[in-house]
């Protein structure tokens, strides 16, 4: 049977695909000696799985705006530490732009998450995106106006009066 040319180069992509995904399946399908092997009770020693700074603070929210460069601003939640009154710790810390996102309905689950770091000492941004939420303008997901915005994010964060400037940033939509 003959075979039109460019079909040869789709067969031979699916037979690879096929086999790639044979190998991956057998490599990561459990043995019977893993599955009754007990789990682990202690903490793996790499420092990614673990963090021992401790809380030492507790967490006061603001809503902010975080100016951009076109003049417009990006609607956020700045948590930051807290003193035992209730009051910002005083000092500088690090800062965390813990979520650039457009799902303004997850920002109670965001700041939550953010408080974790806050209560060890960081300063955590949740941002809502360009035309989400409260800030003005259009949603234009992974655009280089959205990028942009972040970049502003990250900078306005770093030149905040209670930051050292050190700015990391994390989450699923940066």
């Amino acid at each position: 049977m003959q075979f039109p040319e460019d079909a040869m180069p789709l067969r031979r992509r699916t037979v690879c695909a096929l086999g790639a995904a044979t190998a991956l399946t057998a490599a990561l399908a459990p043995t019977r000696a893993a599955a009754a092997t007990p789990p682990a009770t202690s903490v793996p020693s790499d420092p990614f799985f673990s963090y021992d700074r401790p809380e030492t603070y507790g967490v006061v929210r603001e809503d902010v705006k975080v100016p951009l460069r076109d003049g417009s601003y990006l609607a956020a939640q700045l948590s930051r530490p807290a003193s035992p009154d209730g009051k910002p710790a005083t000092g500088t810390f690090p800062g965390i732009v813990y979520e650039y996102t457009a799902y303004a309905a997850n920002l109670e689950y965001f700041g939550t998450g953010a408080a974790y770091f806050v209560r060890r000492g960081y300063n955590a941004l949740v941002c809502q995106a360009r035309g989400s939420g409260t800030s003005p303008g259009t949603v234009d997901p992974f655009s280089p106006q959205e990028q942009r915005d972040n970049y502003d994010a990250i900078e306005w964060l770093a030149q905040h009066p209670g930051s050292t400037g050190r700015i990391g940033q994390m989450g699923a939509t940066p």
